[in-house]
C-alpha cells in the first residue's frame, strides 16, 4: 500500500539511493540533485537540493561514503549525451557541494564505485576505471575495450559485472585496476537479447533488467556464467529497475511487480502494484 510521497512541481526522477534515513535522487530535466529526509516515510521532506554549475542534464549514478557520483552533459548539451563524471560532497547534507568534474569523452551509461575506484561504462567505448582516492582530483587509470560494449554494471570485490549491448554479461577481474581482464562471459540466445537497464548482484546471482524481461544469471563460476531463468512482462512494459531481498525481486516499469525468485529457474509474479506512472528505480530497505 502507498505510504508517502514527495512531489516536486514537475520533472522526472532518475537514480535512487537510500542510506541512514535519507533518500538521494535527481531530476534529469532540471539538473537538480535532491536529498530527502525519510525518517518518517509517510511524510517525506526536502533536506536540501543542489544544481551542478552550468546548464546540464544530469542523473544520480550512485552514492558511496560521503560522496554522490553524478553523470552530466556538457554545458547546454543535449539530453543523453552524458560525458562528465561529477563528484558531490555530502559531508554536510544541508549543503551538498560539487568538488570535481571529469570529462571522460564518451557517453556514460552507468557508474559503480568500489574502494578508491569508480568504474564507468561507456557503451561502445568500453569500461573506464577512475582513481577517486582524492575526490577533488579524480584521474583516469585505464580504458578497457569490450567487443560487445559496456552498459549497466555493478562491482563487487575483485570483479566487475558488465552488461553488453544485447543483454549479455562480461565478468572482469579488477583485482589490479590498471590491468583489468575478462575472465568469463554470458551470451544471450536470440530470444533473450535485450537492451539492459540495470545489473544487480545478489549472492551468486546477477539480475539483468531490460526490455520486457528480467534475466537471472548464475555467476558462482566466474569463468562460466549461465542463465538460470527469466521473467517476461509479455511486452506490457520495459523493466527499468530491480531490487532483491530474500526470496523476492522487485521490478519497476509501468508498475511495481513483486516476484518470487526462490526458484530462480521459474520466477513467478506475486503481486503487481500500479504506481500511477512510469517508475525508473526501486530500492528495498
Amino acid at each position: 500500500s502507498h505510504v508517502g510521497s514527495y512531489n516536486p512541481s514537475s520533472g522526472q526522477f532518475n537514480g535512487l539511493y537510500v542510506k541512514d534515513g535519507y533518500i538521494y535522487t535527481s531530476m534529469v530535466s532540471s539538473g537538480t540533485f535532491f536529498i530527502l529526509d525519510a525518517s518518517d516515510p509517510s511524510h517525506l521532506s526536502l533536506k536540501s537540493s543542489y544544481n551542478l554549475e552550468g546548464n546540464h542534464y544530469e542523473f544520480l549514478a550512485t552514492v558511496n561514503g560521503s560522496y554522490a557520483y553524478m553523470v552530466a552533459t556538457a554545458e547546454d548539451g543535449s539530453y543523453g549525451d552524458y560525458r562528465y563524471l561529477a563528484i558531490v560532497s555530502l559531508v554536510d547534507l544541508a549543503n551538498p557541494e560539487e568538488v570535481s568534474r571529469l570529462d571522460l569523452d564518451c557517453v556514460i551509461e552507468d557508474v559503480s564505485v568500489n574502494g578508491n575506484y569508480a568504474y564507468v561504462s561507456c557503451g561502445s567505448d568500453g569500461l573506464k576505471i577512475i582513481n577517486i582516492s582524492t575526490p577533488s582530483s579524480p584521474s583516469l587509470v585505464k580504458s578497457y575495450a569490450l567487443s560487445a560494449g559496456a552498459y549497466a554494471l555493478t562491482v563487487s570485490g575483485n570483479y566487475a559485472y558488465v552488461s553488453t549491448e544485447e543483454g549479455g554479461l562480461s565478468i572482469i577481474n579488477i583485482s589490479t585496476p590498471s590491468l583489468p581482464s575478462t575472465v568469463g562471459a554470458y551470451t544471450p540466445s536470440s530470444s533473450d537479447k535485450q537492451s539492459p537497464t540495470q545489473v544487480l548482484l545478489n549472492g551468486t546471482k546477477i539480475y539483468i533488467a531490460g526490455e520486457e524481461r528480467l534475466n537471472i544469471i548464475n555467476v558462482s563460476s566466474k569463468t562460466s556464467p549461465t542463465k538460470l531463468g527469466s521473467f517476461d512482462t509479455d511486452s506490457s512494459y520495459n523493466v527499468y529497475g530491480v531490487a532483491v531481498k530474500g526470496d523476492y525481486a522487485y521490478i519497476t516499469g509501468q508498475a511495481l511487480e513483486v516476484l518470487n525468485v526462490s526458484d530462480a529457474s521459474d520466477p513467478s509474479q506475486v503481486i503487481s502494484y500500479n504506481t500511477s506512472g512510469f517508475s525508473q528505480s526501486v530500492v528495498v530497505s
